[in-house]
């Protein structure tokens, strides 16, 4: 199925233009990742997710073109995202979720099911932050927030997201792998890492999140045992 939302993603986008079909074309096969992991509860969500992330790099690129002309055709682009919101269905505000998540995400869900505290849940790529954040919002019947990388998700949107986390607004936050180091939350009591990483620094960082007393961390992919050691072996 996320084969046939891609096809038909890129097919409503391609005669928009250039700049922004080219983007659109760039994310559509992340679908099939998104299903792959998350299952259609999470590629329901695919077509916010994608318009958020495609906005985000092309403001980036907006910004930072020195060239006059590519900053004009990357303008055009991004007034017509409106359109191409449209053509995907995707509306302002919190996106509806449907369909049935993957025996991953179920595990998720099932597992922040009752939990009380603070939450930050981290997960590898871009285009599962919001869909995971949707899922869980619909399964805890509660606001969860997301945030990602620079060129992903515009910066206004990422800090207002950090401090209703930070000041309690908000007890569940998904982020990217990429922003471990930079999320300082002292009352965070539960890191979970959804996905697989391959680096010490990411358990030492990631972990190191939980800061408060009598806080845990879950490892979806990873033993923690064995990231334990290979963070001993490398500091001793």
């Amino acid at each position: 199925f996320a084969h046939q939302v891609a096809a038909t993603i890129v097919r409503l986008t391609e005669s928009m233009p250039f700049e922004l079909a080219s983007a659109f074309n760039n994310q559509a096969q992340k679908a099939i990742h998104v299903e792959t992991v998350l299952g259609t509860a999470g590629l329901s969500v695919f077509g916010h997710a994608l318009c958020e992330i495609v906005g985000a790099q092309l403001s980036a690129k907006a910004n930072h073109c020195e060239d006059e002309v590519a900053r004009q055709a990357t303008n055009e682009a991004l007034q017509a995202l409106p359109q191409a919101k449209r053509a995907l269905d995707v509306e302002d505000g919190a996106p509806s979720v449907y369909g049935a998540p993957s025996a991953k995400a179920k595990v998720l869900l099932d597992l922040m099911a009752g939990r009380k505290g603070t939450t930050l849940v981290f997960v590898e790529q871009v285009c599962c932050v919001l869909p995971v954040a949707a899922m869980l919002a619909k399964h805890l019947q509660e606001p969860v927030l997301h945030v990602s990388g620079t060129f992903t998700m515009i910066k206004a949107t990422r800090d207002a997201h950090v401090r209703a986390f930070r000041d309690g607004h908000c007890s569940v936050l998904v982020a990217t792998s990429a922003l471990e180091e930079g999320l300082d939350v002292p009352d965070c009591d539960c890191v979970i890492r959804f996905d697989a990483f391959s680096n010490v620094k990411s358990h030492v960082q990631g972990s190191g999140r939980a800061r408060k007393a009598g806080s845990e961390v879950f490892y979806f992919d990873n033993s923690p045992d064995e990231e334990d050691k290979r963070t001993a072996t490398m500091y001793n």
